[in-house]
């Protein structure tokens, strides 16, 4: 049931993943 919550909740902390990396990050 709250399989969209902690969608929601990795989507999150994958963006403060990656917005920790160097802007010369190889995905983006």
């Amino acid at each position: 049931m709250c399989y969209q919550a902690q969608r929601i909740s990795l989507s999150s902390l994958l963006e403060l993943y990656l917005g920790r990396l160097p802007s010369s990050s190889p995905m983006f």
